[in-house]
């Protein structure tokens, strides 16, 4: 079995390969910007984060 040669055409695609999900990433937090929902994974790992994060206060406390 042959391998192709290495050669700047082959390891542009490499490379864009390795991005595409940085890109696919972007796109989603680009959409969510402009008003669009983010993917149902996303915006319930961002739920869970932001719950994670939260102070916890009591209903009856007021701001300081």
């Amino acid at each position: 079995m042959t391998t192709l040669p290495k050669t700047w055409f082959n390891n542009i695609i490499v490379g864009v390969v390795a991005l595409l999900p940085a890109l696919m990433a972007a796109g989603a937090v680009i959409a969510w910007a402009l008003g669009r929902p983010l993917p149902d994974p996303v915006g319930q790992e961002l739920n869970a984060a932001v719950q994670r994060h939260s102070p916890h206060r009591d209903a009856t406390d007021g701001p300081e």
